[in-house]
């Protein structure tokens, strides 16, 4: 652990100072072709250089880089240069007029920051590049030990593994079952397409194991991280192990179960901050295919509908041009008993015409399994 931190922090502290080299050069290269500045008077190109500097100094300390971090997207890291080449050129222009308020350098900074800007975003491309490739060859690598049956389980893996600039090393994983019948069971997927699960992650033991070699650590295969995936109900299990982990100086990651778990296909959705699942997944909540799906309505019933009731209630948005066909309530009654989730069909609006019939199906639906 301790020589991770310190391989991250001197990857930290190589950037930073190449950030400075950076701006210096830029600035240089300003005062050489710039007519803006070959008119300065002698010495004021070294307080633009250590005013900027400064400023740079002080924004690092606001925004400084976290490419050395593993679990970082490329949209964090992209916030944090447009925050700091920002502040760094405010700042600069601010101290330069404090030093010089006559000096002209208003859209100078501006050009230099956008310049500073563009190289900066190159220059962290290339730092993550010598990362990935510093930690595929097993330098800064960090451990990691699995523990849980779960599904869930498989993504984390599989993020982890995927993405060598993480370098992460998975030690296996300690659960009641095979990695590749719970992804069978929970998700339906064929048992041949997890074959790497079973070559490259290791069963360490089951559950039973894990808990009992809490009492002696050392008989465990420990890494420098664990995630858990467990039931919620097990909060005593979930507090014991992480714990443990404080004990033992182990980063602890609590994973929930996927919801493929209890047998029902939910979808996840947001009330606020907070995660939620339903059964029901509608693409027309989003506002933008609401939109599209309300052109198309209005556009298609004034080509093709004559005036009639039908093409009213589409204009009135009462009926969509593709959608369910509506059904006597006899037959609405008698399929809600023989489908499942047939009265699903109903939180859209009923349509001129069928899904089945646009895609090319015609005639009857002989067989229960066609209507579902």
């Amino acid at each position: 652990m301790s020589s991770n931190n310190q391989s991250n922090r001197l990857i930290k502290w190589l950037v930073i100072i190449g950030d400075f080299i950076l701006l210096s050069v830029i600035i240089f290269a300003f005062s050489q072709w710039h007519w803006r500045m070959n008119t300065w008077p002698e010495g004021r190109v070294e307080i633009f250089i250590l005013v900027n500097n400064i400023a740079l100094m002080l924004s690092e300390m606001r925004f400084s880089t976290v490419i050395h971090l593993r679990l970082v997207g490329a949209g964090v890291i992209l916030q944090r240069l447009v925050g700091l080449t920002c502040m760094e050129s405010v700042l600069a222009y601010v101290l330069l007029k404090v030093f010089d308020y006559d000096l002209p350098v208003g859209w100078l900074q501006w050009e230099i920051g956008t310049v500073f800007m563009f190289f900066l975003l190159l220059k962290r491309l290339i730092e993550r590049w010598f990362v990935k490739l510093y930690r595929e060859a097993g330098r800064n690598s960090r451990a990691v030990t699995l523990v849980g049956s779960d599904s869930e389980l498989l993504a984390v893996y599989e993020k982890l593994r995927n993405d060598s600039t993480l370098g992460y090393n998975i030690l296996g994983y300690y659960g009641d079952e095979s990695m590749a019948e719970m992804a069978e069971k929970n998700q339906g997927k064929n048992i041949n397409k997890h074959s790497r699960w079973n070559q490259t992650l290791e069963r360490l033991g089951s559950m039973e194991d894990f808990i009992q070699g809490m009492k002696q650590p050392d008989k465990l295969k420990l890494g420098e991280e664990l995630y858990l995936c467990v039931s919620r109900r097990d909060s005593d299990l979930v507090r014991k192990i992480s714990v443990f982990c404080d004990h033992r100086v182990i980063r602890f990651f609590y994973v929930p179960m996927s919801v493929e778990s209890m047998g029902v296909n939910l979808k996840r959705e947001l009330l606020d901050d907070m995660e939620i699942f339903t059964t029901y997944d509608n693409p027309l909540q989003n506002s933008v295919n609401k939109a599209i799906k309300r052109a198309f309505d209005i556009i298609m019933s004034s080509i093709f509908l004559i005036p009639t009731a039908l093409m009213y209630n589409v204009l009135q948005g009462r009926m969509s041009i593709v959608g369910p066909r509506p059904h006597m309530l006899a037959h609405t009654e008698q399929y809600s008993q023989l489908i499942d989730k047939y009265m699903v069909r109903h939180f859209v609006k009923p349509g001129v015409t069928g899904w089945a019939q646009v895609t090319g199906y015609r005639g009857e639906t002989k067989e229960l399994w066609q209507m579902e």
